[in-house]
């Protein structure tokens, strides 16, 4: 009976894939999950191929993406079903293009020119104050 050949070099390594799938629901970084496996990453990559036949690259996207999902759905529970208004508004200005609106009014011609204050002496935010005052004594004296 022949001998079994015996392979030279470091056993193979044996990677939990449902653990590194969850983490990359996570959106751990290669990178990282190979820290936390105490492994090399391209340990990984030369794993993935040999256990799953595609690129760490292709398998990990395919789990992150679950986790993307998984993310939105619980994004959208919150705003819709739980009535989280931070959430409704941010989830308008991702989802759909809604912004903060800002209007500036005012002035005889509807129309406001804004300048940055920090950029005036302060005899003119004096003046600007005085004269603010005044429209104020005067719409007051006529209403």
């Amino acid at each position: 009976m022949a001998k079994a050949k015996r392979k030279n070099g470091r056993p193979r390594a044996k990677i939990d894939w449902n653990m590194v799938g969850e983490m990359c629901e996570i959106q751990c970084t290669g990178v990282e999950i190979a820290k936390v496996l105490g492994i090399h990453y391209d340990t990984i990559a030369n794993t993935c191929k040999r256990d799953h036949g595609v690129t760490f690259s292709e398998w990990s996207d395919e789990k992150r993406e679950f986790g993307r999902t998984s993310l939105r759905r619980k994004q959208f529970r919150a705003a819709v079903t739980d009535g989280n208004i931070t959430m409704m508004i941010w989830l308008g200005k991702q989802w759909l293009g809604q912004k903060d609106k800002q209007e500036l009014s005012g002035g005889l011609d509807n129309t406001t020119t804004v300048t940055d204050l920090r950029d005036m002496s302060k005899d003119e935010l004096k003046a600007i104050i005085h004269r603010g005052k005044e429209k104020t004594d005067a719409t007051e004296t006529t209403h």
